[in-house]
């Protein structure tokens, strides 16, 4: 406490300028807290922007980093597909080809089978056609031998070379060994 002397000499409601002069260093003390607080504050407040904004730039970069990795795995993926189907595909071709001569083979291994064994019962039968015409034609010079000499001798014609309308078959084959045409 003061005494009443010490503050005597002063008018009411004025402070000594000791006192003036201590209580201005305590307000410039404060203002300067304050203003360090607020510096401090306003630091912090841009260190934690700048970490905000640096963290957001990070994740940001990651997320670009892995939608990159994601577009080239999916691109390698798309490449590996088409590599795949392109091998897959020749593979294919190349079976289809094996597959193709095969059947080539196969026909034409039956055709060269095929053509002997429809080809020689034809030639069979032709021959036998050819046999048959021939033989039709000796013995039809044969008879006309035997009929000619018949008629230059002033014999009638044996029997066998007059045609009769009901002999057949075995009738036919004794009556032509009966006159010796065989």
């Amino acid at each position: 406490m003061s005494t009443p002397r010490a503050t005597a000499g002063l008018p009411h409601g004025r402070l000594q300028p000791s006192l003036w002069a201590s209580l201005l260093g305590w307000y410039s003390r404060v203002w300067k807290a304050q203003e360090d607080v607020v510096s401090c504050i306003h630091l912090s407040l841009e260190l934690w922007t700048d970490k905000f904004f640096c963290r957001a730039q990070s994740l940001l970069l990651a997320c670009m980093l892995l939608l990159l990795v994601g577009w080239k795995a999916w691109q390698r993926g798309q490449q590996c597909l088409l590599t795949q189907l392109q091998q897959s595909w020749r593979e294919l071709q190349r079976r289809l080809a094996t597959v193709l001569l095969l059947l080539q083979t196969c026909y034409w291994r039956l055709e060269s089978l095929g053509t002997p064994i429809t080809w020689v019962p034809a030639y069979c039968i032709t021959r036998l056609t050819c046999l048959t015409t021939w033989l039709l034609q000796a013995a039809f010079e044969h008879a006309l031998q035997v009929a000619s000499r018949a008629l230059e001798g002033g014999l009638e014609p044996p029997a066998a070379l007059v045609p009769e309308p009901h002999v057949h078959g075995k009738a036919a084959t004794a009556a032509v060994s009966a006159q010796g045409l065989e």
